[in-house]
């Protein structure tokens, strides 16, 4: 992938890590739920490519979900054990 968009992922997820983190310290406790979760539907192998950043797994029962971390927001995509190869 070219040089050029990856750096415009890694500066679009900059953004939104910094934006959840300028949220979260802007409101009271419980007056607004922020999750820190974005869940993605392909492409995370990207996203972890823009940030440098390795691709965890967690294994829940029916599913796992790839993710990566940057800051205190986490990227995720599901996946299905039955589609695993």
């Amino acid at each position: 992938m070219e040089k050029a968009k990856l750096k415009y992922i890694e500066e679009q997820c900059n953004r939104i890590a910094d934006g959840m983190e300028r949220l979260s310290g802007f409101t009271g406790k419980g007056q607004l739920h922020l999750y820190e979760h974005i869940d993605i539907s392909k492409g995370i192998e990207i996203i972890a490519a823009a940030l440098h950043l390795p691709v965890r797994i967690e294994c829940g029962r029916s599913c796992y979900w790839r993710t990566v971390t940057h800051g205190k927001v986490t990227f995720r995509q599901m996946g299905f054990y039955s589609t695993m190869c």
